[in-house]
């Protein structure tokens, strides 16, 4: 899915940004944090929970065949990582060398 990740690939290498890891953050803290200083009625909580854990199970699929090209490159020692998974202005990048 090309919201969730940038894949160029040219004929020495694969590059794969992942741009927007630091909402996933965001989102995991405000969920585990602030859900319990929220005070809501059950059913928003409820609600609430289940839209948050939606959230989550897109943003993995989303993932998931970006994750197994690197994971099946790192296996082979031909990953190069770089970048930050918490920042926008230098995101999480992976080199994979053909």
């Amino acid at each position: 899915m090309p919201f969730f990740y940038d894949r160029k690939e040219s004929h020495e290498d694969i590059v794969i940004v992942f741009k927007y890891w630091p909402v996933f953050y965001i989102i995991l803290l405000l969920a585990f944090i602030g859900m319990p200083f929220l005070k809501l009625d059950p059913k928003w909580d409820v609600l609430l929970g289940t839209l948050i854990f939606l959230f989550f199970i897109v943003w993995l699929l989303g993932h998931r065949k970006a994750n197994k090209e690197v994971r099946k490159a790192m296996k082979n020692g031909m990953v190069e990582a770089s970048g930050s998974k918490f920042s926008f202005k230098n995101p999480m990048k992976f080199r994979i060398k053909k």
